[in-house]
């Protein structure tokens, strides 16, 4: 849920941990009816919709500084790491938030491995396309069938590539 799904509070930026305010500026409405006429006064609070509106665009601002997402993943969580360690930091009773950074952290790990993969797998294939792409048809499928080696600096680039990518 956004900031913008909610309306806008009067109370939206009022200064946190604050919400009180003099009592003359509170809006009053006494009762006469009875014998003892009864004051009831209106005091502004804080809000669970106005704490919530005001977090999510702090969080937005988090993974989107100035309104723009932050294009890398890794940096983005990165991010998300910080701001769930600096909570916990800043009141460990916020148990979860440090568990959250943990997790976020093992999230930003795989993605580190999932781009690793990606950067050599695409190795393995570049180094193959080469390999193929330095010998005429009947040639290539002569060197791939009888296993000659035409030119050992291909094979040994494209061995290499499939030594250092674990996904065949």
């Amino acid at each position: 849920m956004t900031g913008q799904c909610m309306a806008p509070d009067d109370l939206d930026m009022k200064k946190l941990w604050d919400s009180t305010c003099e009592l003359p500026v509170c809006k009053r409405e006494t009762t006469s009816g009875g014998p003892n006429p009864k004051t009831r006064v209106e005091v502004p609070l804080l809000t669970c919709n106005c704490l919530w509106r005001r977090f999510q665009k702090e969080a937005e601002e988090w993974v989107a500084p100035g309104g723009v997402l932050i294009a890398d993943p890794q940096a983005r969580n990165r991010k998300i790491n910080a701001a769930y360690a600096q909570l916990w930091l800043a009141d460990n009773r916020f148990q979860w938030a440090g568990l959250a950074a943990f997790a976020s952290k093992q999230v930003g790990c795989g993605l580190i491995h999932a781009t690793t993969l990606d950067q050599r797998i695409e190795a393995e294939k570049k180094a193959y396309r080469a390999l193929k792409d330095s010998q005429s048809k009947d040639l290539y499928e002569r060197v791939v069938v009888n296993k000659l080696r035409s030119d050992p600096e291909l094979w040994n680039q494209w061995d290499q590539a499939k030594q250092q990518n674990p996904v065949p």
